[in-house]
C-alpha cells in the first residue's frame, strides 16, 4: 500500500490525443519528456474496540515521463522519479524524502486500455516497499482509453485491475464508465473535459507496515474523475481522482472484524 488508503485506491492520468471527433483518442504526445507533479491525500478511519483510530497520509511525486512509437504501433513509455515525499501520521508515522527510489528509470509499454505495463524485474528500492509500490502507481498514471469497439462513442466502459505489492498485497478492480464533456479552458490553453464514474472492489491480505499480525481486507467504493487534455499537443494537462471506501479487516483463524473507511484525493498536472 501507498499507505493502507493508497492500497484503497484506483487511478490516474496522462497524455491523449483526438481526431476530429471528440470521441476518438491517441496517446502520442508531441512533448517529450513530460515532467507530472502528483499529489494524493488519504484519510483512514478504523474502528477498532478502543474507538475510532484515525490516521492521514499525504504524497508528493514528481515523474518524468516519455511515451515513444516502436515497432507494430507499440508505444514505449520510460518513467523517472524526480521527486518523492510521503508524510503518515499514527504510531508508525513519519516522513520519506526522496531517498532510493528518486532517479530510477522504470521502462515498459502503453497498453490499449491506457494503462502502463512494466517490464519485469525493475526493483523497488527497501526504504519505500513497505508502503509504496511503483510498478501499480506507474500502471495507473494513465487515462482510461475506449476499447476499440467504442471508438467512435461519446462514452465508453472502463475496466482496469492492478495489484499493489507492499506490506499487503492487495487487488484493486475499477467498472465504470467515462464519457466526453466538450472543450472548456486550463490556464488559459483550450482543453478537451473528460469525466468518469465507477465503482472500485478491493481484495486485499497481508501484515500491516509496523503489526505482527496477518490480516485480509475486503471494501468496495465509489471512484470519480475528471480528466483536461490538450488535444492538438496531445497530452493531458490536468487529472483529478476522488474515491469513498468501506470494508471491513478481518484475522483469519479468528471472529475478528474491525470496520474500516477511507477518503482519497489525487490531482495531476503537467509541468508548465
Amino acid at each position: 500500500m501507498r499507505f493502507l488508503a493508497r492500497l484503497l485506491a484506483a487511478a490516474l492520468v496522462t497524455g491523449c490525443a483526438a481526431t476530429t471527433t471528440q470521441s476518438a483518442f491517441e496517446f502520442r504526445p508531441r512533448d517529450v519528456p513530460l515532467r507530472y507533479r502528483i499529489k494524493t491525500e488519504e484519510r483512514t478511519v478504523v474502528e477498532t474496540p478502543a474507538g475510532a483510530d484515525e490516521s492521514h497520509n499525504t504524497l508528493e511525486v514528481t515523474v518524468r515521463l516519455e511515451i515513444r512509437p516502436g515497432k507494430a504501433d507499440v508505444l514505449h513509455a520510460t518513467a523517472v522519479f524526480e521527486a518523492f515525499e510521503a508524510s503518515a501520521s499514527g504510531p508508525v508515522g513519519g516522513t520519506v524524502e526522496d531517498g532510493d527510489l528518486v532517479g530510477l528509470r522504470y521502462t515498459g509499454t502503453l497498453e490499449p486500455n491506457g494503462q502502463i505495463a512494466l517490464a519485469e524485474g525493475l526493483e523497488t528500492p527497501e526504504s519505500v516497499e513497505a508502503f509504496f509500490d511503483p510498478r501499480a502507481f506507474l500502471a495507473e498514471l494513465l487515462m482510461p482509453l475506449p476499447p476499440a469497439e467504442h471508438r467512435g462513442a461519446a462514452s465508453w466502459p472502463v475496466h482496469w485491475e492492478n495489484t499493489f505489492n507492499t506490506a499487503l498485497s492487495v487487488r484493486s478492480a475499477l467498472h465504470g464508465t467515462a464519457r466526453v464533456v466538450g472543450d472548456t479552458t486550463w490556464g488559459g490553453m483550450k482543453a478537451r473535459l473528460i469525466e468518469l464514474e465507477g465503482e472500485t472492489d478491493l481484495w486485499g491480505r497481508g501484515t500491516p507496515l509496523g503489526g505482527t499480525t496477518e490480516i485480509e481486507l475486503a471494501a468496495t467504493g465509489s471512484a470519480t474523475a475528471r480528466f483536461l487534455c490538450d488535444v492538438a499537443r496531445g497530452v493531458m494537462l490536468y487529472a483529478a481522482w476522488e474515491g469513498q471506501f468501506s470494508g471491513n479487516i478481518t484475522v483469519p483463524g479468528t471472529d475478528v472484524t474491525i470496520p474500516v473507511q477511507v477518503t482519497s484525493t489525487q490531482t495531476t498536472e503537467l509541468a508548465r
